[in-house]
């Protein structure tokens, strides 16, 4: 997609207007043979991606999808004041009154309030920015900008400092064993994954084959407690399996992974199937604002464990 400058203008900083911009996405973990070592790798954030645009003085905030985000051009602006006709690619994220981080739903619920214009100045002022990219603006506009990601890196890290601000986590990486180590680590910290970039990967206006990111990829054994009966195409089937973990505090409803016959011969044996286990292979366990339980992210169903009658803690 080619954006033109006239898009840019200080009316459209103003509006809430969604309009179509160029963004570079990574490509999955399936495409990591693309990767070439030594690399650099860059932490996975885990709240709502933001792209500032400087172009010619005139600050704009816009989503992924192209909505402006009003009230953050001045908040943001800032962050840029020393630079002009630039792009900032990042993550935007949100932290209490006491400065600790909130969790991506209610994040991202304050930062959807600046597209509808509902956001509280008390709320603009705990928003933040983490950036992993910085484009020239006429390379942003076609599309492509050749200079290499390691290039561009720097030039991020020599922006001024900012409380509001902040380059993401990098780390160099020689190997997909010394990948994995430094994966495995930012998962017991907490965070989302990884995302290993070429060195020389240019930015571009499509799904990089040169960026991949790592997720976390975990396999759970748990109880059948109920059994949903599908929809449509799928009555007479099962639709879903509902799961849980020991002791309850994992619950969640496991809808993908399973083809037709496997639907119908556990619809037909649903009676049976209630306590049994089920293997199901998930991206992490989320918790749900103003629920005990937690629930499986993007929870995929492997198998009946006919061999196994424990369940996971």
């Amino acid at each position: 997609m080619f954006i033109l400058s006239t898009l840019y203008n200080t009316t459209m900083a103003k509006t809430n207007k969604q309009i179509e911009i160029p963004v570079m996405l990574v490509s999955p973990e399936k495409e990591i043979g693309r990767i070439n070592f030594p690399c650099f790798a860059q932490t996975k954030m885990d709240g709502m991606r933001g792209i500032i645009v400087k172009r010619n003085g005139v600050v704009t905030v816009f989503s992924r999808n192209g909505n402006t985000m009003t009230k953050l051009d001045e908040h943001f602006g800032v962050i840029v004041q020393s630079v002009d006709n630039v792009v900032l690619d990042g993550e935007m994220t949100v932290v209490d009154e006491s400065g600790k981080l909130l969790d991506r739903k209610t994040g991202n619920g304050i930062l959807n309030k600046t597209v509808v214009e509902t956001v509280s100045p008390q709320e603009v002022a705990r928003v933040r920015f983490t950036a992993w990219d910085i484009i020239d603006i006429e390379r942003f506009d076609i599309g492509h900008d050749p200079t290499t990601g390691v290039q561009r890196l720097e030039r991020l890290r020599g922006l001024p400092s900012h409380e509001l601000f902040s380059v993401v986590e990098t780390f160099e990486v020689n190997d997909l064993e010394h990948a994995q180590e430094i994966f495995k680590s930012l998962l017991e910290k907490g965070e989302e994954g990884l995302i290993l970039k070429n060195n020389d990967h240019p930015w571009e206006d499509k799904r990089s084959k040169q960026c991949v990111k790592m997720k976390e990829v975990i396999e759970k054994d748990l109880k059948i407690i109920d059994i949903v009966e599908g929809t449509g195409k799928a009555s007479g089937m099962c639709g879903a399996l509902v799961v849980e973990n020991k002791d309850g505090s994992i619950r969640s409803s496991v809808g993908t992974g399973m083809d037709d016959s496997t639907r119908i011969s556990i619809w037909q044996n649903k009676a049976d199937l209630i306590g049994k286990i089920v293997a199901v292979k998930c991206n992490g366990v989320i918790s749900k604002k103003g629920e005990k339980t937690k629930s499986l992210f993007l929870p995929v169903f492997v198998e009946i464990r006919t061999d196994k009658d424990e369940v996971d803690v």
